[in-house]
């Protein structure tokens, strides 16, 4: 019997088909015809092409290289085939050879910018940025306007923290005409770095115009709105990410957070029971839900997460600080010891205020004032949302007091004392000739400028500032600035020192009606390294600064997230005349 021949194949009218069958999103026959091929004519670079793309798309990365490199022993300069092969390679996590791949590749074109663009993400991701730099200065030397190469030299600068070029170079590159989305979320992440979430904001959402499933943009924006005090918007963005993607935890926690900033613990707690789901080894999950449970006064549901985050195996960490701080909330002072020493191996220096804690359970002696570092970071990030958490009171008591005391009078100079973004300065800024501020946050500083009420704006802590400042001025307000200093002591001598004869000082403090001084707590829970102060406190040191006690009155100071009102002291002193008093070394 006669052998059955086969009827012969016409390549190119099947390699039609497979193009149409793409088209119509119809992988499955692309990807049969395109073997098809490969079957009769195992060398066919457009067969090889087609099925070496379509196994890069569907996740067969292996695959997708070995017809690269099936195809790069037939034609060994070929371009796109060395780009196949390099991106199957870092997507198999062989970066390496990715990076040997691209190189080959440059050497054959050096001025290929795909090679050249894709050779510095690696070596970006890699942590060689100088390599990458390098890379990229001298790709841009030959295609300077090139707005790929611009945007990866913005990631490599922002990497290596120089976030004013790199914004330089992301801008560039999207005035070059590089307006994917890549750059522009990548130049708004730069900016929020750099405390411009302002002009952050508008680049986000234009990159989810361009890419409205972009779980990475929306999570950015959400991030931002929060912090610069949004909360609605905020909330849509994190629900957009969980609409898109259930299972994402940092998105999970997020909105979380927000939801409890906003009082709203109760919908929060479900949040963070999916988050346990999704790491149920994470400790901070568990201390967020028995610090949020014990804020609503569920102390008893609070003890259950406190003691699975202790029992969790894990180094010293920061986790020690809030677990322990827990933990005083819940009554349980021997558990918060042992974390507070655990946290104190992690961070000798302190910078969350473990002490403050520890003076609390008696086991030192307070501290004169909470840690600089704390202050710093937590008003660098508060900064942006200080004008809109509408809970907070001191601003509006001292101008108030201030008008009061000098009875429609006008002063030469006044200082804003912790001035922070400037509200009171605006709200003083018809009293005085001149108003200058001092805060220690430099974020604050930047806002309280844009006010533009201020003759000087200065960063320093402010004891020192006060005394470089002798008989300067006719008022000085500290509108809740002193709440973190437990020892008035020096901050009052300094301003008795700074302030004329009968200058006016105004200022807030959060009340304690049993200690003349202590950590500051509201409903068991510890008021961020802040200090609360007796009436009968005032009354004994103010004198001895070299002050008369004008007024000490009962105030709302703030409200908490749950609107409750918590207790504060509103003082109005007067400095004597012909005070003895001085600064220490006078």
């Amino acid at each position: 019997m006669a052998k059955k021949t086969l009827a012969p194949l016409n390549i190119a009218r099947t390699l039609h088909r497979a193009a149409q069958a793409l088209q119509s999103a119809d992988p499955e026959t692309a990807e049969s015809l395109g073997r098809e091929v490969l079957a009769r004519a195992p060398g066919n670079l457009q067969g090889l092409w087609l099925l070496g793309r379509l196994c890069l798309e569907s996740g067969r990365h292996q695959e997708a290289a070995d017809h690269s490199r099936r195809a790069l022993d037939t034609d060994p300069r070929n371009v796109g085939f060395h780009l196949l092969l390099a991106e199957a390679q870092r997507r198999l996590g062989a970066t390496t050879d990715a990076a040997d791949t691209l190189r080959a590749l440059i050497r054959i074109d050096a001025t290929n910018t795909d090679a050249l663009c894709n050779l510095s993400g690696l070596l970006t991701e890699a942590g060689a940025c100088d390599e990458a730099e390098k890379v990229l200065r001298q790709a841009l030397a030959v295609s300077p306007g090139h707005p790929r190469l611009l945007g990866n030299l913005g990631t490599v600068l922002d990497r290596t923290g120089r976030i004013a070029d790199a914004i330089a170079a992301y801008s560039q590159a999207l005035d070059a005409g590089g307006g994917i989305r890549e750059t522009k979320t990548n130049l708004a992440n730069s900016l929020v770095r750099n405390g411009q979430p302002e002009q952050a904001v508008p680049l986000y959402r234009s990159a989810l115009a361009q890419f409205p499933d972009d779980t990475d943009a929306w999570h950015s924006l959400g991030t931002v709105l929060h912090r610069m005090g949004i909360p609605l918007e905020s909330a849509d963005c994190f629900r957009r990410v969980l609409e898109l993607e259930p299972d994402r935890l940092d998105a999970h926690l997020d909105l979380a957070a927000l939801l409890y900033d906003m009082g709203r613990a109760e919908e929060a707690l479900p949040l963070l029971a999916k988050a346990a789901e999704l790491a149920p080894a994470d400790p901070e999950i568990m201390i967020r839900t028995g610090t949020m449970l014990a804020s609503l006064e569920r102390f008893a549901e609070a003890s259950k997460p406190a003691e699975a985050a202790a029992a969790m195996p894990g180094p010293p960490s920061a986790a020690d600080y809030r677990l322990a701080s827990l933990f005083v909330t819940l009554g349980n002072a021997e558990r918060a010891r042992a974390h507070l020493d655990r946290y104190l191996e992690a961070d000798p220096g302190d910078a969350l205020g473990a002490h403050l804690l520890l003076a609390e359970l008696g086991e030192r002696n307070l501290p004169d004032r909470a840690p600089d570092n704390w202050l710093r970071s937590h008003y660098a990030h508060v900064a942006t949302r200080w004008d809109q958490a509408g809970r907070n009171y001191p601003p509006e008591l001292v101008a108030a007091a201030v008008r009061a005391a000098l009875a429609g009078a006008h002063v030469e100079s006044a200082l804003d004392a912790g001035c922070g973004t400037g509200i009171v300065g605006v709200l003083l800024a018809d009293v005085a000739d001149c108003i200058d501020g001092v805060d220690i946050s430099p974020e604050m500083i930047v806002r309280a400028r844009a006010k533009g009420v201020y003759r000087e704006l200065v960063v320093s802590d402010l004891t020192e500032y006060l005394a470089s400042r002798p008989a300067a001025y006719d008022v000085i307000t500290a509108a809740a600035t002193l709440i973190h200093m437990a020892d008035l002591r020096p901050s009052l001598v300094q301003a008795s020192h700074a302030l004329r004869t009968g200058g006016l000082l105004v200022f807030t403090l959060l009340r304690s009606d049993q200690a003349p001084v202590t950590v500051a707590r509201f409903n068991g829970q510890a008021m961020d390294a802040c200090f609360a102060h007796s009436r009968e406190h005032i009354q004994e040191v103010a004198p001895a600064a070299g002050f008369d006690v004008m007024a000490v009155e009962d105030v709302i100071h703030e409200l908490d997230r749950f609107q409750r009102p918590i207790p504060g002291l509103l003082v109005s002193l007067r400095k004597r005349a012909a005070s003895s008093n001085c600064p220490a070394g006078e």
